[in-house]
């Protein structure tokens, strides 16, 4: 239901931010989890605005289980450049990239620069995505 609403918002100004929040707030209930809290913190500040997002990700309980977790630093990366503090964006947007799961993109991407945009941590998690996706497939053949 989640992916539902996302395709069929023409345009990402479209998206139905609300609805997601709520089947966020459904699933969270029914299979509590950091990552789905997380996961619903993003469309609280598509939906609310950056602050309140920091807000919902302070509440989450067992939060310090994804300290670690690109997807979190890359989050809190996106609230703070809102928020208009470059300092911490760009030390979440680090941490993201530091993250193991990132191994394969520092080998492929050309990053020389300590502090990165918006844009490129964007299409660096673009590129990981593939490359997951990818991967999967590849999996998936090997066992039929």
């Amino acid at each position: 239901a989640i992916a539902f609403e996302h395709c069929i918002a023409p345009r990402f100004e479209d998206t139905n931010w609300e609805r997601i929040i709520e089947l966020y707030e459904w699933l969270c209930r029914l299979s509590p989890s950091p990552v789905t809290e997380l996961n619903k913190a993003a469309a609280i500040m598509e939906a609310h605005g950056a602050a309140a997002a920091l807000t919902a990700i302070e509440q989450i309980q067992d939060g310090e289980k994804l300290q670690f977790y690109y997807l979190y630093n890359g989050l809190l990366g996106e609230i703070y450049s809102r928020l208009k503090d470059k300092e911490k964006a760009n030390e979440f947007y680090t941490n993201a990239l530091n993250d193991k799961t990132f191994q394969w993109l520092r080998d492929h991407a050309t990053i020389t620069e300590k502090e990165i945009s918006l844009e490129d941590f964007r299409s660096l998690v673009k590129k990981l995505n593939e490359h997951n996706h990818e991967h999967h497939e590849l999996h998936h053949e090997h066992e039929h």
